[in-house]
């Protein structure tokens, strides 16, 4: 037989406890509106505590001692992770609470101190949500190589919120491109202008050919480098490249349908035509309304 179901203290404890739930129930029933309730409503935890159960950010209305309280915090943030922006200046320090708190939602990085903001271990759990958070991180943070890379991995484009030492690193640039080409426009002007890092961006994406400074999209002898990496970025080549009949040759050999970008010019020539439809047929929709009219003719 169980003696515990006897003890006289366990059983005062249980009724006790029964009680305040009785009372809590009670209270949950009158106060609808925890905003305008009394500041001892306020301060009583195991009524906010039933509220941040329903919705964290209840934790708003909590008297200012229940909003230190690491327990109730917990809970709070464990439903809603805004609540950590209710806490109380000390919890937003503790890493603990921060770390649960961006576990459950990145964005709620933003609302931690700058000391939480430059904990690696927080940093790398909100990038790893969404490596945009890289913003929120410390300058320290954007400004070490492996904290970036880890978010650079994930999505190219955040490489922006590097650090600007990174941006300017030629053997990290190097790195960061052969992870992610697209991080391409966010390195520093005077490494847009390196013909190896555009080369080796254009290997995997052709629209960095839109970041490159004007003169080299004008660079004849460049252009034919790049072609060879990426035919399709002749939609990206100036007026004057697309009326280079050489080089639109040299194009339309390795990809017929990069017709449809060239000057309407080319695109009526008949060596320019029938070299881009040798290389794939259906560039021929892509030709002049006149060529395709001429050669109806002889057909």
């Amino acid at each position: 037989m169980d003696n515990k179901a006897f003890d006289p203290v366990e059983i005062v404890k249980q009724r006790i406890e029964e009680q305040k739930l009785k009372e809590v129930a009670a209270l949950m029933s009158q106060v609808h509106d925890l905003e305008h309730a009394t500041p001892e409503l306020k301060c009583n935890r195991q009524l906010i505590l039933e509220f941040v159960k329903k919705d964290g950010t209840n934790l708003k209305f909590a008297c200012e001692k229940l909003q230190n309280d690491k327990e109730l915090v917990m809970i709070a943030v464990k439903q809603n992770a805004e609540a950590i922006s209710y806490a109380s200046a000390a919890l937003k320090k503790d890493k603990e609470v921060g770390l649960e708190a961006v576990k459950r939602d990145w964005n709620t990085l933003f609302h931690l101190t700058s000391q939480l903001r430059g904990d690696i271990e927080i940093v790398l759990a909100a990038i790893r949500q969404e490596p945009a958070a890289l913003e929120f991180a410390t300058p320290d943070l954007r400004n070490d190589k492996t904290i970036v890379k880890e978010a650079v991995k994930l999505k190219g484009e955040v490489f922006y919120y590097a650090s600007d030492a990174l941006k300017q690193d030629r053997r990290f640039v190097l790195d960061i491109l052969t992870l992610s080409p697209s991080a391409f426009k966010y390195i520093a002007p005077e490494l847009q202008n390196d013909k190896d890092l555009i080369l080796l961006a254009l290997k995997k994406e052709r629209n960095v050919f839109r970041f490159i400074p004007v003169e080299l999209k004008d660079d004849v002898d460049f252009f034919l480098e790049a072609v060879k990496e990426q035919p399709g970025i002749i939609e990206f080549a100036s007026p004057s490249l697309k009326e280079n009949k050489s080089l639109i040759l040299e194009i339309v050999r390795k990809d017929g349908l990069a017709l449809q970008h060239v000057s309407k010019e080319l695109r009526k020539d008949p060596e320019i035509v029938f070299e881009a439809m040798k290389n794939n047929p259906e560039a021929l929709k892509y030709a002049t309304d006149e060529f395709r009219a001429q050669l109806k003719k002889y057909l």
